[in-house]
């Protein structure tokens, strides 16, 4: 099989966002195929913007899970950051802060497994170390 950077390609490399609907990721890959450039990525495109459809959707993902709404509908904020510690009695959740990357692009992708897979696709594809033109 030869991997494209497809609806198709995306769903069997990550069957864990089978609930996710087809909308959300083709929407997203849309996004990826717009901010990533063809020429530095050669041949590692395809993997480039899976992956980083992929870290776009469970970020969405997360976001939608830590939303608060109240009864009426109005959205009052929701939780980031991978939970640190949290208690039941009395409620108190910390989140953690990434460890200090070497730019700001590390540390948006080190927010889930799949932007981390992102960041090593940068370092084993791009020798210019810039994802887009």
């Amino acid at each position: 099989m030869s991997l494209q950077a497809d609806l198709t390609s995306y769903r069997a490399l990550y069957p864990e966002h089978g609930p996710v609907v087809d909308a959300v990721i083709e929407a997203q890959l849309a996004v990826a195929l717009d901010h990533l450039s063809r020429k530095s990525w050669g041949r590692c495109y395809p993997r480039a913007v899976l992956t980083y459809a992929a870290h776009e959707v469970a970020l969405a993902q997360a976001r939608k899970a830590g939303t608060v709404t109240t009864e009426s509908g109005q959205v009052l904020g929701h939780a980031t950051g991978t939970v640190a510690s949290a208690s039941a009695g009395g409620l108190s959740v910390s989140f953690a802060i990434p460890a200090a990357a070497s730019s700001s692009d590390a540390a948006y992708f080190s927010q889930s497994a799949y932007g981390q897979r992102y960041l090593a696709l940068m370092r084993e594809c791009l020798s210019r170390g810039r994802l887009a033109e």
